[in-house]
């Protein structure tokens, strides 16, 4: 991307006779599949790039109703710019609605934005992990509906990045089955020091091999801090301190850290019983 012109959304919608709400939409939507290339790392930067987003969260950011939402999509759709349609996860057998699949045009190209055959066949979201997790739109609009409308402006948008530059993986994810990390290969993570000497690579990896590296992380250290039933919760804490990383937070950083002054603490303290509940409360605390 630093070594291309960024598209700009004016450039691809010049000429097009669109309304104020569907132009805000796709400015909207343009801007998520920018942030999403960045941190994909694409290059040359491609026509069309396709997201998986929720609508809700996408019409709470531009200030419509779903139902006005889809009145504007169809107008975005005539104009050639946009393709899109929800999409299912298979759960227990039953097909339940994930999201939506957003085809956005980039550049000002003479192509049509479409989805695919495989764009319907990929696994976006381990979404049988995100229900048991509660990380649903459900779940999180309702979180959401404790905070300041500033703030929760704020948050609408940082989930909505956040969701669309994970794919295949859960925002509170189970990266990978749950024998990763058990498994006696040469890349198996031992121990807390490991897992915080290999956190950097988090960020540094190949997107390909990301939640593989998590997976490894995440059931090291439940492992090592003999919590085995909450692989889970520690593979989310690390793909959120790498959302807040490549977001400008220091994510990894602060947790690297975390985890050091836990490893002093259950030197010191050897009453300690949930060093993964102290864990959890730290983290917590930063933002309380």
């Amino acid at each position: 991307m630093s070594q291309l012109p960024i598209p700009l959304v004016e450039d691809v919608l010049a000429g097009l006779q669109l309304s104020s709400g569907a132009r805000r939409t796709f400015e909207a939507l343009h801007d998520l599949a920018l942030h999403a290339l960045a941190v994909r790392g694409h290059s040359p930067c491609p026509n069309t790039l396709t997201l998986h987003l929720p609508q809700q969260l996408l019409a709470e950011q531009v200030g419509y109703t779903t139902r006005h939402l889809r009145r504007l999509l169809t107008e975005l759709v005539t104009a050639g710019v946009l393709d899109w349609g929800a999409h299912a996860s298979k759960v227990r057998g039953m097909s339940l609605w994930d999201g939506c699949l957003w085809a956005v045009k980039l550049r000002p190209a003479q192509v049509v934005p479409q989805l695919r055959r495989e764009d319907w066949l990929y696994d976006w979201r381990d979404f049988e992990g995100d229900m048991a997790a509660g990380r649903t739109v459900k779940g999180i609009k309702a979180e959401m509906s404790q905070l300041h409308p500033d703030e929760r402006k704020k948050a609408v948008i940082d989930t909505l990045k956040a969701w669309a530059v994970i794919p295949g993986t859960p925002l509170n994810p189970v990266a990978c089955s749950s024998d990763i990390g058990a498994t006696d290969d040469l890349d198996v993570v031992q121990g807390v020091t490991d897992v915080v000497r290999r956190l950097d690579e988090v960020a540094q990896v190949h997107p390909s091999h990301r939640a593989g590296l998590v997976g490894r992380l995440g059931s090291a250290l439940s492992k090592a801090l003999g919590d085995r039933q909450s692989r889970r919760f520690y593979c989310g804490l690390i793909w959120q301190s790498w959302r807040e990383e490549i977001e400008g937070h220091g994510g990894l950083q602060v947790l690297k850290a975390l985890l050091e002054r836990l490893q002093v603490d259950r030197r010191e303290w050897l009453e300690l019983r949930s060093p993964g509940a102290l864990l959890a409360a730290r983290w917590n605390a930063r933002t309380a």
